[in-house]
């Protein structure tokens, strides 16, 4: 009796075991049934997949055979390219490509340093700080007695300048020739 007991326990636990698994398969069936449709399709996705590397890979296998078939092509014609472009070089052949080109230019203003080549420059500029200064110090508008005529008014004005500029830029140039060893090739022009 004892162990029929167990026994009928064991069967109806066992029972509500199942009970549940069949509610389970009731409540989740539908996913059950969702999931091989899924299955199912993807298995036709699968099978069309394989079906397109197929013929990718005979696409493939037929580009291989073109490219092979290009450079085969494309050595021969390298081939005879190369015996048509010989060049048999010779002497001047050589001498063109070691001394393309040749200078005839010469400079006669030839400059013993920086300081000679700088020097009519910083002559120039000495000038133009000369009468720069001349202007400021010097009034060249106010008349010292009265001109007849504004002719008379301006030859005035334009002696003392041009007194000054030919003094100034002969002491400069004096200075520079003796001085700075400034040797022009045209020295009256300079």
């Amino acid at each position: 009796m004892p162990g029929l007991t167990t026994g009928i326990t064991q069967l109806t636990n066992g029972a509500q075991r199942v009970g549940n698994g069949l509610n389970q398969l009731a409540a989740n069936g539908n996913t059950l049934t969702t999931g091989s449709t899924q299955l199912a399709n993807g298995n036709q996705q699968l099978a069309s997949g394989a079906q397109q590397l197929a013929n990718g890979a005979n696409q493939v296998t037929a580009a291989d055979q073109t490219i092979q078939s290009g450079n085969q092509t494309l050595a021969t014609k390298l081939g005879s390219a190369a015996k048509q472009g010989q060049v048999n070089p010779s002497s001047l052949t050589y001498q063109q490509i070691a001394k393309p080109v040749t200078t005839t230019h010469s400079d006669p203003d030839q400059a013993a340093n920086n300081g000679t080549g700088m020097a009519p420059y910083m002559l120039s500029v000495s000038l133009f700080v000369g009468a720069l200064a001349f202007n400021m110090m010097f009034d060249l508008y106010t008349p010292r007695k009265h001109p007849k005529s504004a002719f008379e008014w301006w030859c005035s004005k334009a002696i003392l300048v041009l007194a000054f500029s030919l003094m100034e830029s002969t002491i400069m140039l004096g200075l520079m020739m003796h001085i700075d060893a400034l040797t022009p090739i045209h020295p009256f022009a300079t």
